[in-house]
């Protein structure tokens, strides 16, 4: 028996790594420092429009050196997973504001009962002890709605 087919031997695998991959809208390996400047342009720009990113370049680039870039380098694609994740981002930090607003109406939701229990127990003291409420017809009739 061999050293590798000896199973007492033979080194002990190693756990697989995980290796994130960079996100789609950084630079590539295959892609030059210029092209990428192109792309950042695209990306960064309202319309995307290829024909405005070589006239935005210093110097600038012809229309078709940039149609290649973006076809070879995939930007469209990589603009797509950009707003996608862009997107998702945005989707968070509206779900944490929507939290923090549903909080912030319970506290004052509680505060508005913690104050209309304080009315309540001043006009049942009120009555207790006999004295005029001074309440017009339509504020008892509000009362009785809300009861």
């Amino acid at each position: 028996m061999s050293y590798l087919q000896n199973p007492l031997l033979s080194p002990e695998p190693s756990a697989p790594q995980i290796v994130e991959a960079a996100p789609a809208w950084e630079r590539r390996i295959d892609e030059s420092p210029r092209a990428y400047q192109a792309f950042q342009l695209y990306l960064n720009s309202e319309t995307r429009r290829l024909a405005d990113v070589g006239s935005k370049l210093t110097p600038a680039c012809s229309a078709a050196n940039v149609a290649r870039w973006s076809s070879r380098h995939r930007w469209q694609q990589r603009a797509w997973q950009f707003d996608k994740e862009n997107d998702r981002i945005q989707q968070e930090r509206e779900a944490r504001d929507r939290t923090a607003a549903r909080k912030r109406h319970l506290a004052i939701s509680q505060e508005m009962q913690s104050i209309a229990l304080h009315g309540l127990l001043e006009l049942k003291a009120r009555v207790a002890s006999g004295a005029a409420l001074n309440m017009s017809a339509g504020e008892i009739e509000n009362m009785l709605d809300s009861a």
